[in-house]
């Protein structure tokens, strides 16, 4: 979270756009910037995991088997004016990446989706509630985007549009990618997790090998090659370069971005005062 907030930083002082693709060391719960803390409790899968709050909005994500992704855009990029066309852009071009392997996703677009007020593993909201979109936040006061009442704790137990679903055994739309976004000055950061398969902190949520194979991520990834799923990577990074329309190269971290990147840990992601704001 540290490093997403410092290629913000970099997108917006020195007009460089970058994307990053991780892995998490451990199993980590993220809060939204704008959840309860008291609301984690209410979650008995993921309580004993580690914990971070995330400079975006939206639901608490279960970080275990997943790709997590942050690209962050110069306020003179076009995207970065296009919030969401960018949401939509970024999950598109994972789409176009699982059909390079015969796996069928499609972007949530609720006036097509019969159940578009349904969460995947979430009770049906009231008739009129506003389904909730991509959340964008301005510095330096945040303001969260509308919610659906009562939202569900986790975000891959919520429908945003341009979200990504697969379909499981019963038909019903389960969500395989979610992104959140932060302002900062005109550039853009936004981040997101691809499920690959179901965590023990989230049994609840199937990733894309139980979706697309009806398998654990313990079992082989059968057309897919690999078992851990990363081999997405590459294939992704490709479809983004061409949609984004960027020149993308590899660099190592700055001396000034690690020392950014140590000093947001200090003050606010290894924080309890941060993590506790709320």
């Amino acid at each position: 979270m540290a490093a997403d907030e410092t290629l913000l930083d970099a997108a917006d002082r020195s007009g460089v756009a970058t994307l990053r693709f991780y892995r998490w060391q451990k199993p980590t719960l993220s809060l939204g910037y704008f959840q309860r803390l008291t609301q984690r409790d209410d979650h008995r899968p993921s309580r004993e995991i580690a914990m971070v709050r995330r400079l975006s909005g939206g639901g608490a994500l279960v970080h275990d088997h997943e790709i997590t992704y942050a690209l962050s855009l110069p306020a003179c990029h076009p995207l970065a004016k296009d919030h969401k066309s960018l949401y939509a852009l970024v999950h598109q071009a994972l789409i176009d990446t699982l059909l390079d392997y015969g796996i069928s996703a499609r972007l949530h677009c609720p006036w097509q989706d019969a159940h578009a007020h349904q969460s995947p593993t979430g009770p049906t909201n009231p008739p009129g509630t506003p389904v909730e979109s991509p959340t964008l936040v301005e510095s330096p006061t945040p303001v969260e985007s509308p919610t659906p009442t009562e939202a569900p704790f986790l975000c891959f137990q919520r429908l945003c549009p341009g979200d990504v679903l697969m379909s499981d055994r019963q038909g019903q739309p389960a969500k395989i990618l979610g992104s959140a976004q932060r302002r900062r000055h005109g550039a853009l950061l936004q981040h997101g997790s691809l499920l690959l398969a179901a965590s023990p902190a989230a049994p609840e949520l199937p990733g894309l090998h139980e979706l697309a194979f009806g398998e654990p991520i313990q079992s082989s990834l059968s057309s897919c090659g690999e078992r851990s799923g990363y081999e997405l990577v590459e294939p992704w990074y490709s479809h983004l370069k061409e949609k984004l329309g960027l020149d993308l190269i590899s660099s190592p971290w700055e001396s000034e971005q690690l020392r950014s990147i140590q000093q947001y840990q200090q003050t606010r992601y290894c924080c309890s005062r941060w993590t506790g704001a709320r």
